[in-house]
């Protein structure tokens, strides 16, 4: 089985397969790598299933702009997203204490992870008008921590379905 960090030099997109259901598939020219999904209409936790494991991404709170990542089974988050107050973009962190700076340019359609070192880890960007075409980039170097945490695109996915909830609200986190 290939490695997340395996197809950085490959073209990767999110795509959602219908218009009328909240899912979304991280595509290579191999095949479908990773999965998210909600599995009821009412609830906001997305299950992300690939690389062998499943994960839940959870809003823990309504009030607050904090996103939670768990693995399937456990409730013990493994990773958390905190967005900034007032400013796009937050922090991903990690176990063993690892701060991933994150940062948003909705404008542009750029969602981007960088290294404790700010490097480039993962970025989506999104193209098109009409119809949006969303391009996954992953670092030029091979990072363990995308094989450590293959469901990172996922979570920036999410970040993006909340923004686009909380701008039609009138109400933005990130």
């Amino acid at each position: 089985m290939k490695r997340f960090s395996d197809y950085r030099n490959l073209d990767l997109q999110l795509v959602q397969p219908s218009q009328m259901k909240r899912d979304c598939e991280l595509i290579s020219p191999d095949g479908i790598i990773l999965k998210a999904y909600f599995p009821s209409w009412r609830k906001s936790d997305a299950i992300v299933d690939g690389f062998g494991g499943k994960w839940i991404i959870k809003r823990p709170s309504i009030w607050k702009s904090a996103i939670d990542v768990s693995k399937d089974g456990f409730n013990y988050p493994i990773a958390s997203y905190t967005g900034k107050a007032f400013k796009s973009g937050g922090t991903v962190q990690l176990q063993r204490g690892l701060h991933l700076p994150f940062e948003s340019n909705v404008f542009k359609g750029i969602y981007t992870i960088f290294t404790d070192t700010n490097e480039i880890l993962l970025q989506i960007k999104q193209t098109g008008l009409l119809k949006k075409k969303t391009d996954v980039m992953l670092g030029k170097r091979k990072f363990e921590i995308l094989d450590e945490y293959p469901w990172l695109p996922m979570l920036i996915w999410y970040v993006m379905l909340n923004n686009q909830r909380q701008s039609i609200a009138g109400v933005h986190y990130s």
